[in-house]
């Protein structure tokens, strides 16, 4: 129960619940301003210059582009470098881009999905290296391993996820991390590890609450009861991001707890935070980069 856990462990639940506090008022004031949300197109030409806005037209030697400002204006075709999709929000009439990095918290996923084509590169903490890519507009295909020799075996993982519906502000899905480790593991020398779960994320990438629950096995081994995930994020600023992210293992009493901030541009976010567990050894740094390419 409650009152048998660390008090750690009810400061930290404590501190979501005042989280949710924190960010439920911004669903509220921005509820009503849901049109202040666009999808661009953004074009870049030889010469270096972007532009911003949404295609009128597109066929024959030129594209008809109309920017943000509402300006007109035709691009040759020749003359365009690359081209691809950007969400954000029109916020005091500047088009503010969300995080290029939505699809996960730290390392726990969103229920949001990579658009087809997109793709990204993640590490973390240095040695931990991640490839994920749109496979579909609701399949996202993701998987990591050691970027460097290790002493205690060969670590790898996959990392499929399903998003069955992405529509507003609420997405919802169904995932897998399955972990190997090829040292001293049963008779074949393989570990095996991981989790199947469900996750649903409501809000805007800059406003957003994550909830999910998953069921851990080991070794063939599957757990009685879910370990549960609560994800917070709040934009701060044009290029900032709060971001927590929480496990809770009601078995064995554990809350395992993160918070800091993610600074991003438009194609790379970096995230560095503190970590820790409610059953003490203090807080540990997390340091991770991911970098977007694709359409």
């Amino acid at each position: 129960t409650l009152e048998d856990e660390p008090m750690l462990a009810r400061v930290t639940l404590a501190a979501l619940f005042f989280g949710l506090v924190w960010v439920t008022p911004a669903w509220a004031q921005r509820s009503t301003s849901s049109d202040s949300v666009k999808t661009v197109v953004q074009i870049e030409v030889r010469d270096g210059s972007r532009y911003m806005g949404t295609i009128l037209e597109e066929g024959g030697a030129v594209i008809r582009l109309e920017t943000l400002s509402g300006m007109v204006i035709e691009i040759p075709r020749s003359e365009v470098e690359s081209r691809r999709t950007v969400n954000g929000r029109i916020q005091d009439g500047r088009f503010v881009p969300f995080d290029p990095n939505r699809t996960r918290l730290f390392f726990a996923p969103t229920a949001r999905s990579l658009d087809q084509g997109q793709a990204y590169f993640a590490d973390y903490w240095i040695f931990l290296g991640q490839v994920a890519v749109g496979a579909t507009d609701y399949l996202t295909l993701s998987g990591g391993a050691l970027l460097f020799p290790s002493t205690w075996g060969d670590f790898f993982y996959v990392a499929p996820k399903l998003t069955l519906f992405e529509r507003n502000r609420t997405s919802a899905g169904l995932g897998v991390f399955a972990g190997f480790i090829t040292e001293d593991w049963g008779d074949d020398g393989i570990g095996t590890f991981g989790i199947m779960y469900g996750v649903l994320t409501h809000g805007h990438p800059d406003q957003a609450v994550t909830v999910g629950a998953g069921f851990a096995y080991a070794e063939g081994d599957v757990a009685n009861s879910p370990a549960l995930t609560l994800g917070i994020e709040k934009g701060l600023s044009r290029r900032t991001k709060f971001i927590s992210e929480n496990w809770l293992f009601p078995s064995a009493e554990i809350v395992i707890y993160s918070a800091g901030m993610r600074f991003y541009g438009s194609r790379i976010a970096v995230d560095v935070a503190f970590a820790g567990t409610s059953v003490g050894g203090g807080a540990l740094p997390w340091i991770g980069f991911a970098y977007n390419f694709g359409q």
